[in-house]
């Protein structure tokens, strides 16, 4: 039917074992297939296949360029993926102002990663100007998207005035937000908070209750 997204959707099942064998392989073939019929996420995928070597031959050049042209396709997973090869320098020299360009690209795609680890490049000033304000607001777009990491991030932010001005209630509403997502750090700074009586009222039991969820 040259339907990519379908032949994608396939090659996932087969790389989950759902409702068939799993066969990394044939998950792999899928992708290509994908890929060559324009959907980016199979290129994505087929390049992530290539970085751990499941269904084809371990090869971070071939992962890079697959990323590429996922990239080039919309898909903002392709984009973070490219840039977290040239982060690391892996199938590619390594460039954190090309890393920092690819994972621009992924957030304005709405791929939340993108934004987390862009943010913390304004953090560290890597391939960027340090810029605790713009890391910030980086995290706060990706909290918004649901990204329980970077609601815990920008908390600390919040708890210790990085970027931000120092406010422990915000610092609270947010390692909440991430607490419900699961994010075990958020739990866990949430328990500091109500242990010391920053930002909630002091509460051990809450306290308690959090350190045990985390």
């Amino acid at each position: 039917m040259g339907d990519g997204k379908g032949c994608t959707y396939l090659g996932k099942l087969y790389r989950d074992g759902k409702g068939v064998s799993q066969d990394y392989q044939k998950a792999a073939e899928l992708y290509n297939k994908a890929c060559d019929m324009g959907d980016g996420k199979g290129c994505t995928l087929l390049g992530k296949a290539y970085a751990i070597g499941k269904g084809v031959q371990k090869d971070y050049q071939k992962a890079a360029i697959m990323s590429n042209e996922a990239c080039g396709m919309g898909d903002g997973e392709g984009c973070f993926f490219l840039g977290a090869l040239y982060y690391d320098g892996k199938g590619v020299p390594q460039d954190y102002r090309k890393a920092a360009i690819m994972f621009n690209e992924a957030c304005d795609m709405g791929y939340e990663k993108g934004c987390t680890s862009l943010g913390f490049l304004y953090y560290t000033g890597k391939g960027v100007q340090k810029d605790y304000q713009k890391a910030a607001i980086m995290l706060n777009k990706a909290c918004d998207m649901g990204d329980g990491e970077s609601c815990t991030y920008l908390g600390a932010f919040y708890a210790i005035g990085k970027g931000v001005s120092q406010d422990y209630q915000k610092a609270a509403e947010l390692f909440n937000k991430a607490c419900d997502m699961g994010d075990g750090k958020g739990c866990n700074l949430l328990g500091e908070l109500y242990r010391y009586g920053k930002g909630v009222s002091q509460d051990y039991q809450k306290a308690a209750e959090l350190f045990n969820k985390a």
